[in-house]
């Protein structure tokens, strides 16, 4: 069993002298690969909730460090976002492009571009 440090500034009455018995902390390499795994689980098609449950379960750690990890990641979206904004717009106008030719005798190209180009809208405000 991993050796116990106490937080004294953490309530807990099962804890000696009022703190909280907490887990060794663990090197941030180890932290850093943990979080890595729950970022390239993202595209499994789960909810956040259910990814980061799930994530508890598998690396054998705590909700709330479940959680502080899908923070981390959520930052890494955001910078991933953020950096590829511009080139997003070109992909969505080329595949916008593509299905208005593929579908244009089909009848259903109208439909899928006027979403296609909502979501650009409310995603860049243009």
């Amino acid at each position: 069993m991993a050796q116990a440090y106490y937080r004294p500034d953490v309530d807990s009455p099962n804890a000696p002298l009022g703190g909280k018995v907490c887990g060794r902390r663990n090197p941030d390499s180890v932290i850093e690969a943990r979080r890595q795994r729950l970022y390239s689980r993202q595209l499994e098609g789960l909810t956040t909730r259910q990814l980061v449950l799930d994530h508890a379960t598998k690396e054998n750690i705590g909700v709330d460090t479940a959680w502080r990890d899908w923070g981390k990641v959520k930052e890494w979206n955001d910078e991933d976002w953020e950096k590829d904004r511009e080139k997003m717009v070109a992909r969505l106008q080329g595949m916008r492009m593509r299905l208005f030719q593929q579908g244009d005798e089909e009848g259903s190209a109208s439909d899928c571009c006027s979403d296609i180009g909502f979501v650009r809208q409310s995603a860049w405000g243009k």
